[in-house]
């Protein structure tokens, strides 16, 4: 089960903004070996403009960029924080058109046998897991991350050591004067816990997007992992988007930040080092199963990140 993200640390110089260019269309043709061709997106208006496209998404005159193509439109490269840094750090003559379709081309081929293997791992049709990863909450975490996996585990390793290491004192007086056990029986509410340990209102983004993994792993590992379970949350932690506020408000949210408090403050035995690119490909698998409603696919899967 390790061949996939293999896969994208080989490929993890994948630009950021080769990454947002990216369409649906285009990440489910790849996954079906289809090469995408980004300069058919925006192609028609950019030669409108007298514009020459440099290849990897990139737009402009005189051997300068202007543009970026993102999301199917036309950047200018000023607004494109994002990816303006990587695209003009890029020489033109190093980054051709003909260059674009074969480094797109090879990773489409990569992802394409990946899929495969990974159905091969589980023993399950091809279809199945083709389908599982072209379901939008998948395609949408994986483009949050750059389609880099690796990156997306290493950031969920530091944000839980950051809570692992930052709160621990915390988790120990929590667990010292029972408050643990009161939030795991449900007996704590969001509000009261907050006010009481003002200090777990600093957990940020990043730790929180770490929290949310070590919460798919431990479910996986204990067999609590629940029907509805999407890695959707994690993108939004780590924009911001998904406070500890927001985790509080779900009772496994509370429960298992009690259970991971337990862990930090007794040193209780757990598979830290399942966390990380492999679990989060299985959590992403897991989320698109669960959106076909293929019982049978969500099952093997849970297995597999128990093992």
């Amino acid at each position: 089960m390790q061949r996939f993200a293999k896969f994208v640390e080989h490929h993890s110089d994948l630009d950021s903004y080769v990454a947002q260019t990216v369409t649906y269309e285009s990440y489910c043709n790849m996954i079906d070996g289809v090469v995408p061709l980004y300069e058919s997106n925006t192609s028609d208006k950019a030669k409108q403009m007298g514009l020459t496209y440099f290849g990897f998404g990139r737009w402009g005159k005189d051997d300068t960029v202007k543009y970026i193509s993102q999301n199917d439109k036309l950047v200018p490269q000023a607004e494109a924080p994002a990816v303006s840094t990587a695209a003009s750090s890029t020489p033109i003559e190093k980054s051709s058109v003909e260059d674009e379709k074969i480094k797109l081309s090879n990773i489409t081929k990569k992802l394409s046998a990946h899929i495969s293997s990974i159905a091969s791992d589980l023993k399950v049709p091809r279809e199945s897991v083709a389908d599982a990863f072209k379901q939008k909450p998948a395609y949408e975490f994986l483009k949050s991350v750059g389609f880099n996996l690796k990156k997306a585990g290493s950031a969920a390793l530091k944000g839980l050591s950051t809570l692992r290491v930052g709160f621990k004192a915390t988790f120990e007086e929590m667990h010292k004067n029972g408050m643990l056990k009161k939030i795991a029986s449900g007996a704590a509410k969001a509000d009261e816990v907050l006010n009481k340990y003002p200090a777990l209102k600093k957990i940020g983004g990043l730790a929180i997007a770490g929290f949310l993994v070590y919460q798919w792993q431990h479910m996986a590992f204990s067999g609590d992992l629940e029907d509805d379970y999407n890695v959707s949350n994690i993108p939004k932690a780590l924009t911001g988007d998904y406070s500890i506020e927001d985790l509080f408000a779900s009772p496994k949210g509370l429960l298992g930040l009690a259970q991971l408090g337990v862990g930090i403050a007794t040193g209780l035995t757990f598979p830290w080092g399942a966390i990380g690119a492999s679990s989060i490909k299985l959590a992403v698998l897991y989320t698109g199963a669960r959106a076909i409603k293929n019982s049978s696919l969500a099952d093997k899967v849970k297995t597999a990140a128990n093992l």
